[in-house]
C-alpha cells in the first residue's frame, strides 16, 4: 500500500497546496468580478500557498531519502504539477495585487477590463487543480491509504508522533471520508492554525530517529506477513532431514575433540583398560590419546582464530557427518568461537546425494544458509525486499535462482556484519548436475563474505583435494584420529557379553584391538563387523571360531557388503529375488508425500518419507491390495500390525543388514487424537521408513558391478515395480483416511503416474492408465483430494491430466462414455489455475477442440480451484478462457529470461517456452471463436516497481502481499478482447 509515514505527509502537503490555491483563485476571480478585496487578504492567501509548496518540496525529499528504492512516481508527479501550477498562480496573484491598490469601484472595473487574458489563465489553472484533485483522490485510496489501512495506522505506535495534518488526514480516511472535497473542507480551518508549528516539527525530525520510525512502521501486519512468506520461500520442509538422520550426537564418542582445551573425564572403559595387567602388551588408549591430542588441538585453535577455512577429510563411513553434528550440538563449540567474536552465529548445511534437490544442490545450500541468516531478523528482510523489489513475489523454493541467492547472500552479509561460522557436511555429495567446479566457486564466494569462517567435511575426491592443496587450510584426516573413540565404541558393545561371562576378559581385549585395527578408521565397517561378532558370541562360537570369523571379514566396505550378502542369500534364489525387490523399493525413496489432519479447525501436515513399512507390505501382497482398493471392507488394526511385523522380519533377514527400518514422526499423528496404545502400536510401525544404513550401501548397489548384479536378481520390470509400490501407497493412504481421517493431496500422486507414463514407451503409458483406473474411485470418494481444505471444491479427476498430451485419448474416451456436457465444461475450466504458471502443462489444441465438440462451454463461469494454502475469504469464479488468459500472464512472469535463470540451457529453454506460448495462442483462439461477448472484462491486480509495470495476475493474489515493500498496487479490468490481443503480442 503505502511507502511509510513520509508518503502520507507528502500527500497531506499536496492537499494543503490545493486548498490554499483554491482560496487564492476564489479571491482573484472575485477581484476580476469587481468585488472589493484587501491587498493584505490576497497576499495572505498567496503566502499560505507558497508555504505549502515549500512543505511539499521538503516532504518529498524526505520520502525519497528514506525510501530511495520505492516507487512513488504518481505521487511525485502530482506534487510536481501542483507546485508548478501554484507558482503560475502566484505570478497571476502579483498582477491582481497591482490592480487593486486603489480599492474603489473604478479600479475594480478597470481591473476587469484589463485582466481578461489573466483571468483565462486563472481559470485554466483552476481546471488543472480540479484534475489534480481527482488524481489525488485515486492515489490516496488506491495506493497510499485505504479506510481499513487507515484504521490500522491509528493503532501503530508511531502514529502519535506524526505531524498534526497527517494525523488528521488518516483519521478522516478512517471515518470513511474518501472524497477529496470533504478531506480539504474538513481540515482547512484547523490546518491554517497549525501550519507553521507543524512545518518546523516535521523538518526537524528528519534524522536517524525518522529512519527508525519508518522501519517501525514497516513492521505492521502486512509487512510481517510479507516477511514470513519471503522467509518461507527459502525454507524447505526437509531442510534439516539429513541432520536429524545422522547418528544422535549424544551417542557419538568424539568428546576427545575438546580435550585438548580442557581436561576430560576418563571413561569407565578407559579406566578399566588403564588398570589392566595387560596394559604393557597393548599400549592403547594412553599413547593414542597423546598422538591425536595435537591434531584435535588444531581444530579448537581454529575455532578461536581468524582462520577462514578448516577441513575434515574422511573415508566413506568414517563418521564425518556424525562428527559435524557432534560439533554443532556441543556447547564448547560456541564458547570457543566466542573467543573469535562475541556475537558469532553458527549455521550449517548437510549435503546429501541421495536426498532431494533441496538437499543435494548448490541452490539448496544457499537457500539453507540464507534462511538461517535471515531467521528472526525482520528488519534485515525488509531492507532486502526494498533492495531487491522483484523478490517480493517469491513464495516457494522453486521461485529462486542461484543468481538471486548469491546476490541476496552478499547483500545481507554486508548489511548485517554479525560474525558467522558455517559448517557444511558432504561436499563430495553434491549432485552431478552441479558438479564440484561450480560447488567450489560457490564455496569461494562464501569465503569472500565479510566476517565468515567455514568448516567443511568431505571424502577425498580428487577435485576437492586439489582445491584444498591450493587453499592450504588447516585440517584433519578423520580415520587417523578416531582410534581411541572407536575402541570405546567396541568396548561398550562387548561389555554386556563380558559381564555375562560369554567371553573372557582376554578375548574381550583382543577382539577390541583386532576390530579397531582392521576398521582403519571407518566407523561403519566397525559397526557392521562388531554386530557380526556379537552374533557369533551369542551363538556360542568358540574363541578360535570368533577370530576366524573376524579374519574372514573383508577389510573394505564394498567387499564387506558382498560378504554379508553371500552369507545370507548365496544358495537361495527365492531369497535373492525377495531381497532384490526390497532394495529396489528403497532405491525409490522420496520425500514429496504429504499427510494432513484437521484438528480443531487447524490443518496439521508434514512430509512423509517413502517407502514406509506398510506401503511395502501391501506392495508385496496382491491379496491385500485387492482387499483395500477393490472392496469396501476396512482392514483391522491387528491385521495391519501383523503385515508390518512379517515384512519387517523379512527385510531384516533377507537384506544382509543393508536396509534399516526407522520410526518417523509424522505431524498429524503427534496430536492427542492418536495417543491410545492401540493406535500408536499400529501407526508407528506402519509409517516407519525403509532406508539404507548408509549412503555407501546405496552407492554399492547403484554404482558397483556386484551391487548391480544383486539388483538383477529381481525378475520384475521397472513398470511392475512402480505399479506395486504405487498400489502400496494407495493402500497406505486409504487406510490412514478410513481409520484416522488423514487427508492426502492428489498432486504428488498424479506426478508419479505422469512420470511412469514416460517410462518404457507405450508399456509405461498402459501401466499409468491402469493406475488411474485404480485411483479414480478413491478420488471420487474424496479419500484423496485435490486440496487439503474441505471447503475448496474438488477438481474433476480428468482435469489433472490436461496438459499432458499422452493422456489426451484417455480423457476424450472417458468423457465420451460419460456423455456429460457439464463435466466436459468443468474439466476444461479447471485445466488451468489462474494464479499458477502453466509451465510445461500446455493443453493441446486437439484436446480442447475435442472437449468443445463434446459440448464444453469455455465461457461458462464456475468456482475456481486454489493452489495457495491460505485460509482466505476469496471465492473465485472464472471460465476456461479467463483462466487460460490469467495462467498465461503468470507463465510470462516465469519465462527463462525473466526469471534470471543462469542455467547453460537457457537458450533451449527459451525456445521451448516460445513453443508452449504458441500452443496457448492456438488454444485460446479456439475458445475465443465461440465467445458471445469479447467485451466482457477480467479483474486483475498489478503493480509498479520503480519504472516498470509488474506482470498482472489474478485478483485472488490479494490474499498475500505479492507486490511486497514499496510497490504500488492497482486493481483494473481488462476486456477479453484486449487481453487476447496482448497475449498474441507478447
Amino acid at each position: 500500500m503505502s511507502t511509510g509515514f513520509e508518503a502520507l505527509g507528502a500527500a497531506s502537503a499536496v492537499l494543503q497546496v490545493i486548498s490554499f490555491a483554491r482560496d487564492l483563485i476564489v479571491t482573484c476571480k472575485g477581484i476580476y468580478d469587481g468585488k472589493l478585496t484587501s491587498e493584505e487578504n490576497l497576499e495572505r492567501h498567496a503566502q499560505q500557498m507558497s508555504d505549502a509548496v515549500d512543505r511539499v518540496q521538503i516532504r518529498c525529499e524526505v520520502m525519497a531519502k528514506l525510501h530511495p528504492q520505492v516507487n512513488n512516481n504518481e505521487l511525485q508527479a502530482i506534487a510536481k504539477a501542483c507546485k508548478e501550477s501554484a507558482q503560475e498562480l502566484k505570478k497571476e496573484a502579483r498582477f491582481v495585487t497591482g490592480l487593486c491598490d486603489k480599492r474603489n469601484l473604478l479600479h475594480a472595473i478597470h481591473a476587469t477590463l484589463r485582466g481578461a487574458r489573466h483571468r483565462k489563465k486563472i481559470e485554466l489553472l483552476e481546471l488543472s487543480l480540479s484534475r489534480y484533485t481527482q488524481e489525488m483522490e485515486t492515489e490516496i485510496m488506491s495506493h497510499l491509504c485505504s479506510r481499513s489501512y487507515a484504521i490500522t495506522l491509528q493503532q501503530e505506535e508511531g502514529f502519535h508522533h506524526l505531524a498534526a495534518d497527517t494525523q488528521r488526514l488518516v483519521r478522516q480516511l478512517a471515518r470513511g471520508h474518501t472524497r477529496l472535497e470533504d478531506l480539504i473542507k474538513e481540515g482547512s480551518t484547523q490546518m491554517r492554525d497549525t501550519l507553521a508549528h507543524e512545518a518546523a516539527k516535521i523538518e526537524q525530525s528528519v534524522n536517524l530517529h525518522t529512519t527508525t520510525q519508518a522501519l517501525a512502521f514497516s513492521t505492521a501486519a502486512e509487512s510481517r506477513k510479507a516477511c514470513d512468506i519471503f522467509l518461507r520461500s527459502l525454507k524447505t520442509s526437509n531442510m534439516n532431514q539429513r541432520y536429524n538422520d545422522v547418528l544422535d550426537s549424544r551417542e557419538a564418542t568424539f568428546k576427545r575433540i575438546f580435550s585438548s582445551y580442557e581436561p576430560m573425564e576418563t571413561t569407565d572403559n578407559e579406566s578399566e583398560m588403564s588398570g589392566s595387567s595387560d596394559t604393557a602388551r597393548y599400549p592403547t588408549w594412553m599413547s593414542d590419546r597423546d598422538e591425536v591430542h595435537g591434531s584435535w588441538a588444531s581444530f579448537t585453535e581454529w575455532l578461536q582464530s581468524d582462520g577462514k577455512l578448516f577441513y575434515i577429510q574422511g573415508k566413506p563411513g568414517s563418521g564425518k557427518s556424525t562428527l559435524i553434528k557432534f560439533i554443532l550440538d556441543h556447547e564448547r563449540t560456541k564458547e570457543l568461537l566466542q573467543r573469535w567474536s562475541s556475537d558469532v552465529m553458527i549455521v550449517h548445511h548437510f549435503i546429501w546425494k541421495i536426498g532431494s534437490h533441496e538437499q543435494n544442490s548448490i541452490k539448496g545450500l544457499l537457500c539453507s544458509l540464507l534462511y538461517q541468516k535471515l531467521r528472526n531478523k525482520r528488519d534485515l528482510i525488509q531492507h532486502t525486499l526494498c533492495r531487491f523489489t522483484h523478490l517480493s513475489s517469491h513464495t516457494e523454493y522453486s521461485d529462486w535462482s542461484i543468481k538471486d541467492l548469491d546476490a541476496v547472500l552478499q547483500y545481507v552479509s554486508n548489511k548485517n556484519v554479525r560474525h558467522l561460522c558455517i559448517f557444511i557436511d558432504g561436499l563430495d555429495e553434491i549432485r552431478n548436475e552441479d558438479g564440484y567446479r561450480k560447488l567450489i566457486q560457490s564455496i569461494e564466494g562464501i569465503l569472500n563474505l565479510p566476517n565468515v569462517k567455514l568448516c567443511i567435511a568431505t571424502r577425498p575426491e580428487v577435485q576437492i583435494m586439489r582445491w584444498l592443496e591450493v587453499m592450504n587450510p588447516p585440517g584433519i584426516l578423520l580415520e587417523d584420529l578416531t582410534r581411541p573413540d572407536m575402541r570405546i565404541f567396541v568396548r561398550e558393545k562387548l561389555k554386556p557379553l563380558l559381564s555375562g561371562q560369554c567371553i573372557s576378559f582376554s578375548t574381550y581385549e583382543k577382539l577390541t584391538e583386532r576390530l579397531v585395527d582392521k576398521a582403519q578408521g571407518v566407523f561403519l565397517w566397525l559397526q557392521i563387523a562388531t554386530r557380526s561378532l556379537i552374533e557369533g558370541i551369542e551363538n556360542d562360537d568358540s574363541d578360535d571360531l570368533l577370530f576366524a570369523r573376524l579374519d574372514q571379514l573383508p577389510a573394505d566396505l564394498e567387499r564387506l557388503y558382498i560378504d554379508m550378502w553371500r552369507r545370507l542369500n548365496e544358495n537361495n534364489s527365492v531369497y535373492r529375488e525377495t531381497a532384490a525387490r526390497y532394495f529396489r523399493y528403497a532405491l525409490q525413496q522420496t520425500t514429496v508425500f504429504t499427510m494432513y489432519y484437521w484438528n480443531n479447525y487447524r490443518c496439521d501436515g508434514s512430509l512423509t518419507d517413502l517407502p514406509t513399512l506398510f506401503q511395502v507390505a501391501c506392495a508385496e501382497n496382491i491379496e491385500t491390495q485387492q482387499t483395500i482398493l477393490r472392496s469396501s471392507d476396512r482392514m483391522g488394526l491387528a491385521r495391519i500390525r501383523q503385515l508390518c511385523d512379517e515384512t519387517k522380519r523379512s527385510i531384516l533377514t533377507r537384506c544382509a543388514g543393508l536396509l534399516q527400518i526407522e520410526p518417523q514422526s509424522v505431524q498429524p499423528f503427534t496430536t492427542d487424537d492418536f495417543t491410545s496404545e492401540d493406535v500408536r502400536n499400529t501407526v508407528d510401525p506402519a509409517l516407519s521408513r525403509i532406508s539404507f544404513i548408509h549412503r555407501t550401501a546405496h552407492d554399492f548397489l547403484r554404482d558397483t558391478e556386484a551391487g548391480r548384479s544383486i539388483l538383477g536378481w529381481g525378475s520384475l520390470s521397472e513398470t511392475v515395480m512402480h505399479t506395486r509400490l504405487f498400489n502400496g501407497l494407495l493402500c497406505l493412504l486409504v487406510t490412514c483416511n478410513t481409520h484416522w481421517g488423514i487427508i492426502t493431496k492428489a498432486d504428488s500422486i498424479f506426478d508419479k503416474i505422469i512420470k511412469l507414463s514416460e517410462l518404457e514407451g507405450s508399456r509405461g503409458l498402459e501401466v499409468a492408465i491402469n493406475m488411474l483406473d485404480i485411483m479414480k474411485p478413491l478420488y471420487d470418494k474424496q479419500l484423496i483430494r485435490s486440496n487439503e481444505y474441505p471447503w475448496d471444491p474438488q477438481v474433476p479427476f480428468l482435469s489433472n491430466l490436461i496438459g499432458y498430451s499422452q493422456f489426451d485419448e484417455f480423457v476424450i474416451s472417458s468423457l465420451t462414455r460419460e456423455a456429460s456436457t457439464r463435466l466436459a465444461t468443468d474439466i476444461l475450466r479447471n485445466g488451468w489455475i489462474p494464479d499458477q504458471p502453466i509451465g510445461d502443462r500446455v493443453p493441446s489444441t486437439r484436446l480442447v477442440n475435442a472437449l468443445l465438440s463434446l459440448g464444453a462451454d469455455p465461457h461458462n463461469y464456475g468456482v475456481n480451484h486454489s493452489i495457495h494454502c491460505y485460509e482466505t475469504p476469496f471465492a473465485r469464479k472464472g471460465t476456461a478462457l479467463t483462466n487460460l488468459l490469467l495462467a498465461f500472464l503468470s507463465c510470462r512472469a516465469y519465462c527463462p529470461v525473466q526469471s534470471g535463470s543462469d542455467d547453460d540451457s537457457t537458450k533451449n529453454g527459451w525456445e521451448s517456452h516460445n513453443e508452449r506460448l504458441c500452443e496457448i495462442i492456438k488454444v485460446g483462439t479456439s475458445m475465443a471463436k465461440v465467445c458471445q461477448d469479447l467485451n466482457a472484462t477480467v479483474l486483475l491486480v498489478g503493480g509498479f516497481q520503480q519504472d516498470e509495470m509488474g506482470i498482472p495476475s489474478s485478483v485472488s493474489n490479494l490474499e498475500k502481499p505479492i507486490m511486497g515493500f514499496g510497490n504500488i498496487c492497482v486493481l483494473y479490468e481488462m476486456r477479453k478482447k484486449l487481453s487476447m490481443r496482448l497475449r498474441s503480442l507478447l
